[in-house]
């Protein structure tokens, strides 16, 4: 050991901010060896710090975990210290030295989060408790659902790997988050005009809200052309059916627009058009008119339809972290019993897989791993596997399906 310190006098190797690692637990200065980096080897760490007069080399091994208490494991009879991001429970196993609990999980970049938190994908369910609706604060990890409690507000969530905020949900298509905690929000619009039931409401402003202040804003009513309602049953209305907004404010927005006309002698026009909006292009999806003529002679009425579609799954509907969706160009998806399957995209154009949606519907995916898939279509959630789908639970009321690191905050604004 004088010897080493020696050698460091003299300039030739500096012990300080170096790591000592040792190929024979038998104490000899000649079997140590210094190398120029920062490391940790049995907890220890040697950064412009003294040389320890002794050490202790622990065998790795695997232990059970009795008990946890914060950052601190018991498991072999002793308290362990976690040292990982890795969340710990009691009755698994863990690697140890006998001092730490090793174990870390890929953060994408971010800060060390210690094992004590809780880490994995928030969940918010709607449930009917106590004579009315309240939310179900649950995680996914580990390969299932772990609940934490109910909270009174009826409310929806979005998150992305850090930040997490709580909507109403009330008028709006869809919620983002950036790494930021930056919140974009899309509106919904419904212009109704309809003087049989009194309604005229013409606000048909579509807004894309960043942290609650608008950054873009289109009059849809324009691209069609403004209400023709001369008589108590025309009606026209221009409505969003459904929509999406990603992290730098980009959306797309699915259009239903639709009039109703009588003129004289029993005459009738209806038309029903379907199109998708992204700011810049209109793209047509499906149009349907139907006319209604009567003979004025004879008092015959004539009835004629015209229908035309783009063709199947020519539209690239975004979800959201680069993956989109394809679909049929048919409206089978409002028919009870019928099933509308929608293709699912990566980022990277692979075809994940086909699922049972449409662009109406909140569709969200989050990776697990090994080819299995977190899904939600709404209000069903599943895990798929193999090109399974099993059912995990109904009422979910998340816009993403997104892993955090640390929920510990989520749970506490949730008032767990």
């Amino acid at each position: 050991m004088d010897n080493l310190r020696n050698l460091a006098h003299r300039g030739e190797s500096s012990v300080t901010g170096v790591f000592i690692s040792a190929s024979d637990p038998i104490l000899s200065v000649r079997q140590w060896t210094a190398i120029r980096q920062t490391a940790v080897w049995c907890g220890y760490r040697f950064q412009r710090a003294a040389l320890p007069l002794s050490w202790e080399r622990e065998t790795m091994h695997r232990a059970r975990v009795r008990e946890v208490r914060g950052n601190r494991v018991l498991a072999d009879g002793v308290w362990l210290t976690c040292i990982g991001n890795r969340t710990v429970y009691p009755g698994e196993w863990i690697w140890t030295d006998g001092r730490c609990v090793y174990g870390h999980e890929s953060n994408g970049g971010s800060s060390y989060v210690p094992t004590n938190v809780l880490s994995g994908i928030p969940l918010l369910q709607i449930k009917w408790k106590d004579q009315k609706n309240q939310m179900l604060h649950s995680y996914y990890a580990k390969g299932k659902i772990h609940p934490l409690g109910f909270s009174q507000e009826d409310i929806w969530m979005v998150n992305s790997s850090r930040h997490f905020a709580y909507v109403t949900g009330y008028g709006m298509l869809d919620a983002e988050m950036d790494e930021r905690g930056n919140l974009y929000t899309l509106e919904a619009v419904n212009a109704l005009v309809f003087p049989l039931i009194g309604a005229d409401q013409r606000d048909s402003i579509l807004a894309v809200k960043c942290n609650g202040e608008i950054i873009a804003s289109y009059d849809l009513v324009p691209m069609f052309g403004a209400p023709a309602v001369s008589g108590p049953t025309d009606l026209y209305s221009c409505q969003t059916e459904g929509g999406r907004v990603d992290k730098a404010g980009n959306f797309k927005v699915m259009i239903w627009h639709s009039i109703s006309e009588h003129g004289e002698n029993g005459s009738h026009v209806s038309t029903d058009r379907y199109v998708f909006f992204d700011g810049s292009n209109l793209e047509p999806w499906m149009e349907k008119t139907k006319t209604t003529s009567r003979d004025s002679v004879t008092g015959e009425s004539h009835t004629s339809e015209s229908r035309w579609s783009a063709p199947d799954y020519s539209i690239r509907y975004p979800l959201h972290d680069g993956m989109y969706m394809r679909f049929p160009a048919n409206l089978d998806y409002l028919i009870s019993g019928k099933k509308y399957i929608s293709k699912i995209y990566s980022a990277k154009d692979e075809l994940l897989m086909e699922l049972e949606t449409n662009p109406t519907a909140r569709t969200s995916l989050c990776p697990l791993g090994q080819g299995k898939y977190l899904v939600s279509t709404g209000s069903p959630l599943y895990l798929w596997k193999d090109g399974q789908f099993t059912e995990l639970m109904r009422g979910c009321y998340n816009y993403r399906l997104r892993r955090m690191s640390n929920l510990n905050k989520w749970k506490k604004a949730g008032g767990l």
